[in-house]
């Protein structure tokens, strides 16, 4: 299925993609730490639009391959978050932007960049070829 989120255009095979994610494990299976606690926490605060997003590329979203905190905004009580989510499928075009940002904002403090997944050398569970969904989030500190 085609998608278009700002100035990308994805090919992604949303079927694939899911059957992909119903085999990871969540976030909280592989790393104890209280940032992917929370960020498993938190995922229930997202708005609908990320939520949905997700949901019509395939993406479980709380089954990330990887999410870190950046930085703390203590008096927002809030986590500036980086991180990956795989796509079976390709990164079809990069229209040109006038902007400097790399990213497509979904709502304000939801941001995504995709790339193609050449890099990707550990997931057993993604076919090729795969796209990476890079992260930055800003989500509250429920923990």
């Amino acid at each position: 299925m085609i998608f278009q989120l700002g100035q990308f255009i994805l090919d992604v095979d949303v079927e694939q993609t899911r059957l992909c994610y119903e085999k990871q494990k969540l976030i909280i299976d592989d790393c104890g730490c209280d940032g992917c606690k929370n960020y498993y926490l938190a995922y229930e605060f997202f708005p609908d639009t990320v939520k949905a997003l997700f949901r019509k590329l395939g993406i479980n979203g709380k089954k990330p391959y990887d999410a870190y905190v950046n930085c703390h905004e203590c008096e927002e009580k809030k986590c500036f978050y980086g991180g990956m989510y795989f796509l079976c499928g390709t990164v079809k075009h990069v229209m040109p932007t006038f902007h400097d940002s790399i990213f497509f904002e979904i709502e304000k403090g939801y941001s995504v960049s995709f790339d193609t997944g050449d890099r990707i050398k550990d997931s057993s569970y993604f076919t090729y070829p795969t796209v990476v969904m890079e992260i930055a989030f800003h989500i509250p500190w429920v923990l």
